[in-house]
């Protein structure tokens, strides 16, 4: 008699279905509509929205602006006064220049400064 083993096929896994098994899971991740995708695609639905949530605050903001541009007077001369450098016409407006750094420094070093005669300018 001949000492015949078994076959050994029926113990192990074919290896066909299992690399398609393996493809079918990779495809499943990373493919174009894939897990992978997926999760983007929601990362990228949440910045969107944080975006329109801060864009629908900004026109908020702008219509109520709107609304106080046209209807209430403090605020129109308040935004005149700042933004266009509008006075009334009874007050003074004074104005002042800054100095420069050599100026600054002599006058700081107790030099002399002489005046020209106006204003505000100083040699």
């Amino acid at each position: 008699m001949t000492d015949t083993a078994p076959p050994a096929s029926g113990r192990r896994f074919p290896l066909v279905p299992v690399l398609i098994v393996l493809a079918l899971l990779g495809v499943a991740l990373f493919g174009e509509r894939g897990v992978m995708c997926a999760l983007e695609s929601r990362q990228e639905k949440e910045g969107l929205e944080a975006k329109v949530a801060a864009l629908e605050g900004a026109n908020r903001k702008l219509r109520e602006e709107i609304d106080a541009l046209r209807s209430d007077p403090g605020y129109i001369e308040t935004v005149a006064r700042q933004e266009l450098g509008m006075v009334r016409g009874d007050e003074l407006v004074y104005q002042f220049r800054a100095r420069s750094q050599e100026g600054a420094s002599e006058v700081a070093a107790g030099t002399p400064v002489e005046k020209d005669g106006s204003p505000d300018r100083i040699r």
